[in-house]
């Protein structure tokens, strides 16, 4: 027994320490681990074989094997794998154990498959030089056996080249695929965009040859077509994309720009054309003055200036389609045919380029207003251009006269338009606003006999609805009438009352400017006084009868405020001792009142220096 258990015991050490010596084996190779000390006198190993995989999603397989050991064995077979390294275990029937380390690798080699579109020549869109991709009609189509990791392109490296940019000329665009073992391969497309013309130039307003004219629309046409509208300095860029013949012409027909600079005056300029007192030998100035875009200057012209500015609207739709701007090519030389003709629009108004290779510069052309014959619109925001066009502030302002009253409801209300200082004039023109909740127009009677006019030819009343209404009268040759003379009579009736006529009508130059013209069409000041009798008897005290007019009038000073010196005018009745007495705020009279004997005309008299001593002068 003793020895039984002594054999017993060797055994069970024996197998305890090929335990330990077998969980410390280490592999004595890649393919198998030796292990000693099975208790059967031979070693347990474990072996591999195996098949790579073919890509690195796929399986490869390892086959595990056993010897030695006690059999049978557990973990031995063959077992699916992905790409890399796993370690397998095998035991006997003893409980022994032995561990292999397989590694699968992937054995791919075919390079992804990659095509490019054929190339291609692109024309730009309208008035642009690049080229925008839409869509993916230039992107590859690629494959790979294993599966694609990414395609890429060395324009902007991204996987497609929709919304890519490309410039005018060759562009050669290199495509890249790679598969997801990090194989790749390339294909390269040439996208060709037309190369484009610019074509260039400034339109200059021809008042002065140098300021741009704004907001022009200009078109390029033929064969190709693109549209630019002119900045405030007058330049443009157009951009033909194909071919090499090509139209620019410029139009500009503003809305509610048809008359700016345009006045009464135009028509008298035209009138003293016709009638050979003053013609007109600028051909640009006869092109303005040729309204109605016919080829020669005629009656027409000037009686649409007229009819425009009164806001008939037959007048306008003429000026509408004729358009507000003719435009001249800079390098015209114009041959007049005589002083009522012109040379056919279409041999100036356009440029005309033929063959044309390159970018192309100063295409320019000269902006003229129509019916601005003494070039006063100025091409941009402003007023009149020229200073010397201004009223000048030393002649003497043509003053329209009407006498103010209380309103009463219901009752006609006359405006008798009376005028001092008609000394040479041609034209004339001024808007009237009145409020039509307090006034309803009835109408218009002519009162003079001085100057032809009628309600028809020199009064527009289309807006009368909104309270305005447009008076003008034009000329060739100036006329003077003497004194203070009747002209025309407004005809209203009061809705409204306890209010005075001076507060509720006025001259407003937004509807019409309000100017006069000499026969030198030099401007003059016009004034509107509404001169009230309440103090000196000219109403009744019930403000219902009129009495005859006592001819004083005390007109509005000149200028208005003032620092030191004001000029202010006053009308006799006929020759007299006059006297001007000035007050001051406080109702004191800071000098000694002047004296003087004066024709029945109206008198300008110099006001209070700061030295606050009288320092008042007459003047013819």
């Amino acid at each position: 027994m003793k020895k039984g258990l002594f054999s017993q015991v060797a055994i069970l050490a024996l197998c305890f320490l090929a335990g330990i010596v077998q969980a410390g084996a280490q592999c004595a190779g890649p393919m198998s681990v030796p292990i000693l000390g099975s208790g059967t006198g031979s070693s347990l190993s474990a072996g591999e074989t195996h098949i790579d995989a073919l890509c690195p999603a796929t399986n490869g397989s390892a086959t595990i094997s056993a010897t030695g050991g006690t059999a049978p064995y557990s973990g031995t077979g063959t077992f699916p794998q992905l790409p890399g390294t796993q370690q397998y275990t095998v035991t006997d029937a003893a409980g022994c154990m032995a561990t292999v380390m397989v590694t699968i690798l992937v054995t791919d080699a075919t390079p992804p498959f990659i095509s490019c579109p054929a190339g291609q020549t692109v024309t730009p869109p309208s008035g642009e030089c690049t080229y925008t991709i839409s869509g993916t009609a230039f992107d590859p189509t690629s494959s790979d056996n294993c599966g694609v990791a990414s395609t890429t392109n060395d324009f902007n490296n991204m996987a497609s080249l929709n919304g890519a940019v490309l410039p005018a000329g060759a562009n050669v665009i290199e495509w890249m695929v790679t598969d997801v073992t990090g194989l790749t391969n390339t294909c390269q497309i040439t996208l060709t965009v037309n190369a484009c013309t610019q074509i260039t130039g400034t339109i200059f307003w021809q008042g002065d040859g140098v300021t741009g004219v704004n907001n022009v629309n200009v078109a390029l046409t033929g064969e190709a077509t693109d549209n630019d509208v002119t900045v405030p300095a007058g330049t443009y860029s157009l951009v033909a994309n194909t071919g090499d013949d090509f139209v620019v012409t410029p139009t500009k027909n503003p809305p509610g720009g048809m008359f700016n600079g345009v006045t009464v005056a135009d028509a008298s300029a035209i009138q003293q054309h016709l009638t050979g007192s003053n013609l007109i030998t600028d051909f640009y100035r006869l092109l303005a003055a040729d309204c109605d875009r016919s080829n020669n200057i005629a009656s027409v012209d000037a009686a649409l200036i007229r009819f425009g500015l009164l806001g008939i609207p037959s007048a306008l739709a003429i000026l509408n389609t004729a358009g507000a701007w003719r435009f001249v090519r800079t390098d015209y030389v114009p041959v007049l045919a005589g002083p009522y003709m012109l040379d056919n629009y279409a041999l100036f108004s356009t440029h005309v380029l033929t063959g044309v290779s390159g970018s192309v510069t100063d295409k320019d052309f000269y902006g003229v207003k129509a019916g601005d014959v003494l070039e006063e619109g100025f091409p941009v925001p402003g007023g009149i251009a020229d200073p010397s066009l201004k009223p000048d502030p030393s002649a003497r302002p043509l003053v329209w006269r009407v006498r103010d009253r209380v309103l009463q409801a219901g009752e006609p209300v006359e405006l008798d338009f009376s005028v001092v200082n008609f000394t040479d004039i041609a034209a004339f023109q001024h808007g009237m606003r009145f409020d039509p909740a307090v006034l309803k127009y009835e109408g218009v009677s002519i009162t003079t006999t001085g100057i032809p006019m009628d309600a028809a030819g020199n009064f527009g009343a289309y807006r009368i609805a909104a309270g305005e209404l447009r008076t003008l009268w034009s000329v060739a040759q100036g006329v003077t009438l003497p004194g203070v003379q009747p002209m025309y009579r407004l005809r209203f009736t009061a809705l409204q009352g306890g209010m005075k006529l001076s507060e509720v009508a006025s001259f407003d130059p937004a509807i019409l400017s309000t100017v006069a013209y000499t026969t030198a069409l030099a401007p003059r000041e016009v004034q509107l006084v509404f001169t009230d009798y309440k103090n000196t008897g000219i109403f009744s005290t019930d403000n219902k009868v009129d009495i005859p007019n006592t001819g004083f009038d005390l007109l509005q000073n000149r200028p208005n405020p003032f620092s030191d010196r004001t000029t202010i005018g006053f009308i006799l009745p006929e020759a007299c001792d006059a006297q001007l007495r000035v007050f001051d705020i406080s109702g004191r009279e800071p000098g000694i009142p002047t004296k003087h004997t004066r024709p029945a005309t109206t008198k300008w008299c110099s006001g209070w220096k700061n030295s606050r001593q009288p320092a008042c002068f007459f003047t013819n």
